[in-house]
């Protein structure tokens, strides 16, 4: 998350996350997949709602994301909502962060067979999240995601483990005074 929000993220997204993201007190689950939309995230349902009242511009978010690994070990979770009916079925999602916990949002273990617990249910019952904690237009949450999806692959692909690796082993020839 930490490359998009450098990308697309507000100002003040970039000072509040960032560095909890650097030094390691912030974790990041993903909230895409939901019943009936796996693989194909334009058919999402989870809905999000603008509202205002005493306590601020916010949207109010209903709905299910299913197969979230590692919801129940963090604390902050970026999700596609809908926000709209469009046209085409990628228009009218956008790109929340959202608080875990949060009143009103639930994380339920997803238990395998062999009594594992990687995967949990996360349910959204008139969850409120600013608006401030949107990234990206309203409506155009798609586009983020792709950037998103861009940067993972960038950063998950082997030229990019050996960059890493390259990176760590000259910090500590650096150290050690080998170079």
């Amino acid at each position: 998350l930490g490359p998009l929000l450098i990308a697309m993220g507000s100002d003040a997204q970039k000072a509040r996350y960032l560095p909890a993201i650097l030094n390691g007190d912030d974790l990041w689950a993903q909230g895409f997949s939901e019943p009936g939309a796996g693989s194909d995230l334009a058919a999402i349902k989870t809905r999000a709602v603008a509202a205002k009242d005493s306590g601020g511009d916010h949207y109010v978010v209903d709905g299910l994301k299913l197969w979230t690994t590692g919801a129940h070990l963090c604390n902050r979770m970026f999700l596609l909502v809908r926000t709209a009916q469009m046209e085409k079925p990628q228009q009218g999602i956008t790109f929340l962060l959202v608080d875990l916990p949060s009143p009103g949002l639930s994380v339920t273990p997803i238990v395998s067979l062999d009594g594992d617990h990687e995967f949990n249910e996360v349910r959204f019952e008139a969850v409120r999240v600013p608006l401030a904690n949107r990234v990206g237009a309203e409506n155009e949450g798609w586009a983020v995601a792709q950037q998103l999806m861009a940067f993972a692959r960038a950063n998950n692909t082997n030229v990019a483990h050996l960059r890493r690796s390259c990176r760590a082993l000259d910090r500590v020839a650096a150290a050690m005074g080998a170079v």
